[in-house]
């Protein structure tokens, strides 16, 4: 592998673009470093240990047909592991929505409402729970797919996980309740999910009223059905929120 640039450094080990010279037909690709005792937190999980746990995570998620990045290859260098993924050309969701400053039109928003739903919907019936749905966490390629990246604290549904992972305002407020017995679960995606088609609506998260917790739009030339189901997906109660392939076939009525 020949890396050529390193895209972000930090404590638990880098991200680089590199040129993978392992078969006959060079291609770009995408190597995470994983430090051995780089950002430990409490429970002993370092950044050796996430990076070797998104390997597992993409490897498994790619079996069940969610557009993952493809893992080239793991390895193992002066202690710290390393993967080796595809490379996806283009920017991110986010990158796009700061870029075009709320002037996209709502059948881009819906269209972009349908494969984000869809991907989660894929995600959840392979029985993960994503914990960082955001779009800087989607790229949006070259030829207008959209493609998740950033799993590595992704879970299995169910199960107890100690260390906070979300990124405010995606996280739902049952994260902050501090339950020592919470586990989980799909309606944590599920409210990121209606934060990011808000912001696809208005170019910025919503504003909350902590009395009502109602919902407000600023753009007003929107389906009510749309409103009503952004609303649904922000609900203070994890139960209320639809699922994700409800949420699919749903917009697709709009």
């Amino acid at each position: 592998y020949k890396v050529f640039r390193a895209l972000s450094q930090r404590g638990k080990g880098g991200v680089f673009q590199a040129l993978d010279l392992t078969d006959e037909t060079p291609r770009m690709c995408l190597i995470k470093e994983g430090r051995k005792n780089g950002e430990t937190s409490w429970n002993g999980c370092d950044g050796f240990k996430k990076i070797q746990r998104e390997a597992h995570i993409l490897t498994a998620l790619g079996k069940k047909a969610v557009a993952v990045p493809a893992v080239y290859d793991t390895f193992r260098l002066k202690e710290n592991f390393y993967l080796v993924c595809e490379w996806l050309e283009g920017e991110t969701l986010e990158n796009l929505i700061n870029r075009r400053k709320r002037r996209l039109s709502f059948k881009e928003i819906l269209n972009f409402a349908v494969r984000l739903a869809d991907i989660l919907a894929r995600i959840h019936a392979a029985g993960w729970v994503w914990r960082d749905c955001k779009p800087s966490n989607v790229i949006v390629t070259t030829d207008k797919k959209l493609r998740p990246i950033d799993f590595e604290g992704a879970c299995r549904t169910g199960s107890f996980e100690p260390s906070f992972w979300m990124t405010p305002p995606f996280a739902p407020p049952e994260i902050f309740a501090g339950s020592a017995d919470y586990k989980s679960q799909p309606s944590e995606d599920l409210y990121a999910l209606g934060i990011t088609l808000y912001l696809l609506a208005n170019g910025k998260p919503p504003p909350v009223n902590s009395k009502s917790k109602t919902i407000k739009f600023h753009e007003k030339n929107l389906p009510d059905k749309f409103k009503l189901i952004v609303g649904e997906l922000l609900s203070v109660e994890p139960s209320k929120r639809p699922s994700a392939r409800t949420i699919v076939e749903y917009l697709k009525t709009i």
